[in-house]
This record gives structure tokens, C-alpha cells and sequence, in this order.
């Protein structure tokens, strides 16, 4: 899962004189096991262009075309089985199945391999050339082989250039090889062929490649091929071709792909393209980047869940603290409200007892006694009992009442019977002592008042 792609773009490069480029191209992505194309491009005529149609991110399937590339076919024989097995390598082989498209066991009917070229097979193709300095890309058909050969200078150039825009070349070609991952999905509407700019490619009824031959006429610009359920232009095949291969065979040189639109179901794909040092340097290192990746996810996954839990853990224990200060800040207001009614009940007892209201009262019995005595000639106008201190604030005392006290205020005409009342209260064993404070007699108005304080035991 770490090494499977799921976008890549293929490009393909038509190399024009005088430095010239044409350069076309898709970008696809997997999209639940289908190849999607998700952009296509044509007419671009510098690599700066390529630069702005697709992400630099992408891993990139070039084709290489045009100028300096030489297609050739040439008899089968021994110089053919050894073409894979010289300086480029193996390009891998492909397991005989359905819908594979190719067989590369027994006759080797519409298989592609890439190399640099076996002694007999490139003799017959470029004589007195050094097999050395060049790249093939075979299809192997019946009784002969297809060619496609470039100079290894030419191949690193192209691929130093795309590479210099940032991108990571995975897998390079220069043949009509990779049609053979596409060819069964093709829907033809006439004949079995597809057309480019330098060579025909024909294809069996079971998708196979049957036949390859040098171009008989230009391709039409907006000549389109239905791949399943969508369009790619002529100029665009190789290109597509080439990253379904990439997205197909991955990182680890081979897979399983499920294609849009009818005549598929499953193939396995494997194989193809031109392996050399630059592109297993690059495949080597954009595996290391994708193990660095996963990595990278991994660890900021194991952050993120730590830092998760971290998060749980802390707000739940924030809310039992904000919840626990709550409920403390409630006691604590309760404990200071009951503080302060114990504080005043307290100061209430202490009132009660300074004033000695907190003993059994005989104020009525001792008013009774009073008033049961009090002489024809006398009136009483007020009688105070327990009557306000008018030291409260200046005696130190405490008390607000004058505690066992009765003051009594009246008027009386006779003195004499004044008298015999003030001693008849002191013969009263309830009463401590019976003073009288004044007396005051009006002879123009024949009457006298009086004012008496009696202090109760």
C-alpha cells in the first residue's frame, strides 16, 4: 500500500529539429482500482509548459519520439532473446492470463522488453554501431521483432531536462510496447489499428499486438480512441499507455489493475519501458521518499492520537475542576452566610443577656402591684418599664435598657397620699429600692407632678 501509486502522468516527447520539442500528455489517477483521466494536454512546445499543466509531485511516464529515435523491424532469431540481456537489463516479463493482452512464454507473441541491445539483434539493425552507447525497446511478434533504439545521451538529456522541472521520472520508453496494457480496452469501431506518427500498431480480437509497421500517412490531430468509458486523442496514447503501466506495475515492478469500460475485469501487468541507471537511481530514491512519507503520516498520526487522548484527558479533568470550583465557591458562600447568621445570632444572645431578656418576665405582676396601689388623687401619666439607657454610648455598659428598672411619671394633688403610696411600693418585697426623683406643686393650678424610678429584684 505505501509503494502503490494512485496519479501519474504520462508524457510523450516528439524531439523536432533544431532543438525542437512537441510534447503531449495525460495525467491519470486510480480512482477505486479504475485508471481516470483527470487532465490531457497536446501542442506544448517547451518543457516550462509541462511545467504548468502538471504537478511536480506526479510521478512521470515519458515516451520519448521523433528525432533520434529509430523504429526498425527486423527477422526473429537468437539475436532477438538476447536483445533483454545486455547492458540496459531485463525490463521484466509479463505472466500469460486472461486479458493479459500478451504471452511472453513459448512464441512471445506481443511482448514488449527494453535493453541495451543484444549483439545479433542491434548488429542487423545499426552495423558497426557499439550496442554500448544505445538503448532497445523490443516487441517480440511472430517471426520477427520490433525495434525502437535510442542513443543513451539522447535518452539522459531528455530525462535531465523533465527532471530539472522538478519531476520524478519513473519509468522511460521509446516504443509502442506499453499499447499492450491498454489494447484490450480499446473499442475499435473499424479496423483493429492504431495509428501514430511513426509507426501502425495492429491489434487481435483478444487485445493483442499483432502486428507493428512504419506509418503509412500523418495521424488526423483530433483522431480520439475510446479507452472504456472515455476519450484519449491519438497524440495522447503512448503517453496514457505509459502511466497505466506506471500506476499498474507501481513501485514494486508489477500489479494488478482494474480498467474503465468494458472487455476487461483483472490483468497483471509487469514489465516494460528502458531501465537504466538514471531511472533506477530515481525509482530507488522516490521509493525512499514514499517510505519517508508514510513515515512522516505515521509519526504525525501517533502525535496527533497522543496529543488526542492529551486533549480528552485534559478537558475532562478541566470540567471536574471548573465543576469541583463551583461547588466550592457554593460551600464557601454557604459557610460565610452561616458565619455571619451565627455571628449575629450570637450578637442577638449577647443583647438578650445584657438586657436580661433572655430570663422569665414579672414586668405585668410588678405593674399590677403599681397601679393596685396608686391614691384617688393621684394620676399616672406614663410608666416605663426597662426604659431606654441615655448612657448607652458614653457609660461603656453595653446595656441599651436599664435592666430591673420602672420609671413612672404622674400627677398628684395631695403630697401626703404621695407619700403613703411611695411607702406602701417600698413595703413591696418584689421591689429593690422606690425613689422618688421630684416632685413639683403649681399652686395656680392646685396640682403636682411627680416623677418616680423603682428598681424591681
Amino acid at each position: 500500500m505505501i509503494l502503490q501509486l494512485h496519479e501519474a502522468a504520462g508524457v510523450e516527447i516528439t524531439l523536432l529539429p533544431e532543438e525542437q520539442v512537441a510534447i503531449s500528455g495525460v495525467w491519470v489517477r486510480l480512482e477505486k482500482g479504475r485508471v481516470v483521466k483527470k487532465m490531457e494536454f497536446q501542442g506544448l512546445r517547451s518543457y516550462e509548459e509541462l511545467a504548468k499543466k502538471v504537478a511536480a509531485k506526479v510521478p512521470v511516464a515519458v515516451v520519448i519520439q521523433g528525432k533520434g529515435v529509430l523504429h526498425k523491424k527486423v527477422a526473429a532469431g537468437a539475436g532477438v532473446g538476447a536483445a533483454r540481456a545486455a547492458v540496459g537489463g531485463d525490463g521484466g516479463s509479463a505472466s500469460a492470463g486472461a486479458g493479459v493482452g500478451a504471452s511472453r512464454a513459448g512464441a512471445g507473441v506481443g511482448a514488449s522488453r527494453a535493453g541495451a541491445g543484444g549483439t545479433g539483434t542491434f548488429e542487423e539493425a545499426l552495423p558497426n554501431a557499439n550496442p554500448n552507447d544505445f538503448f532497445i525497446e523490443t516487441v517480440e511478434l511472430e517471426g520477427y521483432a520490433w525495434l525502437s533504439i535510442i542513443r543513451k545521451d539522447v535518452l539522459e538529456r531528455v530525462v535531465g531536462q523533465v527532471r530539472e522541472l522538478g519531476f520524478r521520472v519513473l519509468s522511460v520508453s521509446v516504443g509502442p510496447g506499453s499499447i499492450e496494457y491498454v489494447a484490450p480496452f480499446i473499442n475499435f469501431e473499424k479496423e483493429r489499428v492504431i495509428r501514430k506518427d511513426f509507426f501502425e500498431v495492429k491489434v487481435g480480437e483478444e487485445g493483442k499486438i499483432k502486428d507493428v509497421a512504419v506509418a503509412s500517412a500523418a495521424v488526423e490531430p483530433k483522431t480520439e480512441y475510446n479507452i472504456g468509458d472515455q476519450y484519449v486523442f491519438a497524440s495522447s496514447l503512448l503517453a496514457f499507455s505509459a502511466a497505466a503501466r506506471l500506476l499498474a506495475d507501481g513501485m514494486t515492478g508489477g500489479g494488478i489493475g482494474e480498467w474503465s469500460g468494458g472487455g476487461g475485469g483483472e490483468r497483471s501487468l509487469t514489465g516494460g519501458g528502458i531501465e537504466s541507471a538514471i531511472i533506477a537511481s530515481e525509482r530507488d530514491e522516490y521509493r525512499h521518499y514514499r517510505y519517508f512519507v508514510a513515515g512522516g503520516w505515521a509519526l504525525m498520526i501517533i502525535v496527533f492520537v497522543v496529543l488526542l487522548v492529551n486533549f480528552l484527558f485534559y478537558s475532562f479533568y478541566f470540567n471536574r475542576n471548573a465543576q469541583l470550583q463551583t461547588i466550592l465557591a457554593a460551600y464557601s458562600q454557604q459557610s460565610s452566610s452561616s458565619e455571619k447568621m451565627r455571628a449575629e445570632i450570637g450578637s442577638r444572645q449577647v443583647f438578650f443577656e445584657v438586657n436580661g431578656w433572655n430570663r422569665s418576665s414579672r414586668l405585668s405582676l410588678y405593674a399590677d402591684r403599681i397601679a393596685g396601689l396608686v391614691p384617688s388623687s393621684a394620676v399616672l401619666t406614663s410608666m416605663k418599664i426597662n426604659p431606654l439607657n441615655n448612657g448607652f454610648f458614653s457609660d461603656g455598659s453595653g446595656a441599651v435598657f436599664k435592666r430591673d428598672t420602672i420609671q413612672i411619671a404622674g400627677t398628684c394633688d395631695d403630697p401626703t397620699e404621695l407619700n403613703r403610696w411611695v411607702n406602701n411600693l417600698r413595703n413591696i418585697d418584689q421591689f429593690r429600692t422606690v425613689n422618688l426623683l421630684n416632685y413639683s406643686y403649681k399652686k395656680e393650678s392646685a396640682t403636682g407632678t411627680f416623677s418616680m424610678e423603682i428598681t424591681t429584684k
